[in-house]
């Protein structure tokens, strides 16, 4: 990552760049305060109550295709990793991003830009707080209409990736859960 904090990539090649980043947990408990389940006279439902899945941090775009936190960096004079903590503030209002856990997903270019994917690791509190505190971004109900997650499992997949993503967003997520081994089925 030392080559990417120093400058960015696509004006290196007259491109804008582009940064995003994809927040998910590996724990994610979407049923643990869910009653229904609780108190279900099915075992397979009380299962569920403390069983984890994988999930991404997604946000619903102002064109109203799905999408992950992030943007064009504007200034000329920015890393690629400022300016992800400029659009992660932005749309979501994180306003602590420890660089440590940001991982290089994948790049991609076209004649026009470079485009560089992160990803962040975070626990299930962690997600809950993003989604929770992201209605207070500035660019809240402008750029992100509204951020959600999605748990990843064998019942959903087919259907998240039916989504209309922005851009690359369902390449960038079918290497995220091929990379990260976020799923143990095959499709």
């Amino acid at each position: 990552m030392g080559r990417i904090k120093k400058g960015t990539l696509g004006r290196n090649f007259g491109k804008t760049d582009n940064v995003f980043c994809i927040i998910f947990c590996r724990d994610a408990m979407p049923y643990s305060n869910y009653e229904v389940y609780k108190n279900s006279k099915y075992e397979e439902d009380r299962d569920k109550v403390n069983r984890k899945y994988p999930a991404v941090l997604a946000q619903m775009r102002h064109d109203c295709k799905i999408g992950f936190p992030g943007g064009k960096i504007d200034s000329k004079n920015i890393s690629l990793i400022d300016g992800l903590k400029k659009e992660l503030y932005e749309e979501i209002n994180l306003k602590e991003l420890d660089v440590n856990r940001l991982e290089i997903l994948s790049t991609f270019s076209n004649h026009k830009s470079h485009t560089t994917t992160f990803i962040y690791e975070v626990n299930f509190e962690e997600m809950i707080d993003i989604i929770n505190n992201s209605k207070h971004a500035p660019h809240s109900f402008v750029e992100n209409m509204g951020s959600f997650m999605f748990k990843l499992d064998s019942y959903s997949i087919n259907n998240v990736l039916r989504h209309n993503f922005s851009g690359t967003g369902s390449d960038e997520l079918n290497i995220l859960i091929k990379n990260k081994k976020l799923l143990k089925i095959k499709w």
